[in-house]
């Protein structure tokens, strides 16, 4: 079963072209707001100057790098940039196809869930632009892939590919500080009773890596006078609402129980499509 793996591959990476061929992705113009991404990959490009605008919350640096790249090698378009993403969506379908094996999914199970994902209408349209989402998720997918190979064999040599990745995801995205969080917890809780000095370093490495190399960015854009006031804001709300979590009033607890319950809404109809299986 596993050596059919190319052809599912394969197969995967066909449709999701076609798919892209019917949305057809052209077009010189922004989508929603990448366009204040690319204002800031045509500034490194042009003047050689990394800036954020106000505009946006995340850390983006991974983004602007990325779109850079592709600028210098076709020039500047948004059609380019939108292209970048679309081979970062193929990608992320690897690593979702590649994650659910590594779960112990037959191959029957990943090439399906890696439709499903294929299909989601978000997916589908974030992959035809130059937003974050896309490569947040392929960053992602790949480090909780070698993570958890890592947890597994607890082997060093498969936690540092993981921690690259999820370092590249953290400049992205500083969500993506949950994955090496969830890399300890879930390395502590496999070898909580075997324990050792050099597992306990190999648990905690990671995490202490990710938020230094998070903190130093953050005091560096601060410096430079390029701290985006929606990051400043995005993180006053997060600590504010974290703060909420152990407030005991009526209108806190509606808030959170209406957050959750959005979630699971949209997890549903998400996984809809696994229903026919």
């Amino acid at each position: 079963m596993q050596a059919r793996t190319p052809i599912h591959l394969l197969s995967i990476a066909l449709s999701y072209i076609i798919l892209i061929l019917l949305v057809n992705p052209m077009g010189d113009f922004p989508v929603n707001d990448d366009w204040a991404y690319a204002r800031s990959v045509l500034s490194l490009v042009e003047d050689g100057e990394f800036h954020l605008l106000d505009w946006g919350a995340m850390t983006l640096i991974t983004q602007v790098i990325w779109g850079s790249l592709w600028v210098k090698l076709f020039g500047f378009s948004f059609e380019v940039l939108r292209f970048s993403t679309i081979f970062l969506g193929l990608v992320a379908l690897a690593g979702c196809y590649h994650l659910r094996l590594s779960l112990g999914g037959k191959t029957w199970m990943a090439t399906t869930g890696t439709l499903v994902l294929m299909v989601n209408p978000l997916f589908l349209v974030l992959s035809s632009s130059f937003m974050t989402d896309v490569p947040f998720l392929a960053l992602s997918t790949w480090s909780a892939y070698w993570l958890l190979r890592a947890i597994d064999s607890d082997s060093v040599t498969h936690v540092f590919p993981g921690l690259c990745l999820a370092i590249a995801a953290i400049l992205l995205r500083q969500i993506a500080l949950a994955l090496p969080l969830a890399f300890l917890l879930g390395y502590a809780a496999r070898y909580n009773r075997v324990m050792s000095v050099r597992r306990l370093f190999v648990c905690v490495t990671p995490l202490l890596t990710g938020f230094a190399i998070f903190t130093a960015y953050i005091r560096w854009l601060r410096i430079n006078d390029n701290l985006p006031h929606a990051m400043v804001w995005s993180q006053e709300r997060l600590y504010t609402n974290f703060l909420g979590l152990f407030d005991t009033e009526y209108a806190d607890l509606a808030f959170y129980l209406g957050s959750a319950g959005s979630m699971l809404l949209y997890l549903g109809l998400f996984a809809l499509p696994l229903l026919v299986i």
